[in-house]
This record gives C-alpha cells, structure tokens and sequence, in this order.
C-alpha cells in the first residue's frame, strides 16, 4: 500500500503522527509549570507530566502531549537551547 505522505513505504512514515512526545534529560529544578510553557512556546499542550523517578541513566524525564500532531512535529524541528534534538 503506497501512500503520498510517506514517500510510497507505508511502514516507515517520514512524518510524526503522533501528539505524544517523551523529554528525557529535564532540569531536576524544572517544575511541570516551567516545562508546559516551554512547549507551550511552540504549539497548544494538552498537558504534561513529570515522572516522580529517575531513568536508569540518572535522568529525570517526562511526557508531553501536544493539541495536534502537528504541533508536536514542530517542536522536533525548531532548535531549542536546553533540548538540542
């Protein structure tokens, strides 16, 4: 099944399609406020969440769920100094 959004391989889309987006590497003085406007500069947020533990690699992470996906594809690719993604 091809389809034009993808380039014909309908297993691998180019394009995020989802609102969802996990941030890894967060300040551990950052609050949910703080990273809910952050993103918030990029696009409407649903809402965010800021796990209460650390990764396995020492880091705090959390989760963000933007209004649209298209929004969350424009966080990805807009540069942001404390996320280098």
């Amino acid at each position: 099944m091809k389809s034009p959004d993808n380039g014909g391989d309908a297993c691998r889309p180019k394009m995020l399609m989802s609102k969802a987006l996990f941030v890894a590497g967060l300040p551990f003085d950052m609050s949910p406020k703080e990273l809910f406007m952050l993103f918030a500069e990029q696009g409407p947020v649903e809402g965010c969440y800021i796990f209460p533990f650390l990764d396995p690699f020492g880091r705090r992470f959390g989760h963000m769920v933007m209004a649209t996906f298209f929004a969350a594809q424009k966080v990805l690719v807009t540069p942001h100094p404390l996320f280098p993604f």
